[in-house]
């Protein structure tokens, strides 16, 4: 599990479209599963909006949770992202 903090210009293209951040986030996640060779062939999916999925049983693999708050012209950001552990353990392990 992590978090990260960062501010958005609200004048920014993203800054005016914050509602499409925790999408953006699960796409980069599956993005990032998706090109890394090991896990190709993972079957990842996003359940609208924050939640991803993988395989025919649509088992949780992670969450992720966007939160933000305004402060002048920026828009403050805490993005996180959960990894679901006991499915993680019996992919690796279970299999």
């Amino acid at each position: 599990m992590f978090t990260i903090h960062f501010d958005i210009n609200l004048q920014s293209l993203l800054g005016q479209r914050l509602s499409l951040l925790q999408l953006l986030a699960s796409a980069a996640v599956i993005e990032a599963i998706e090109k890394t060779p090991e896990y190709k062939t993972l079957d990842v999916k996003i359940k609208w909006p924050n939640d991803i999925f993988i395989g025919k049983n649509f088992d949780k693999l992670a969450g992720i949770l966007a939160t933000s708050s305004i402060c002048g012209n920026a828009a403050q950001i805490n993005l996180g992202l959960s990894i679901n552990c006991i499915l993680y353990f019996r992919m690796c392990y279970f299999v």
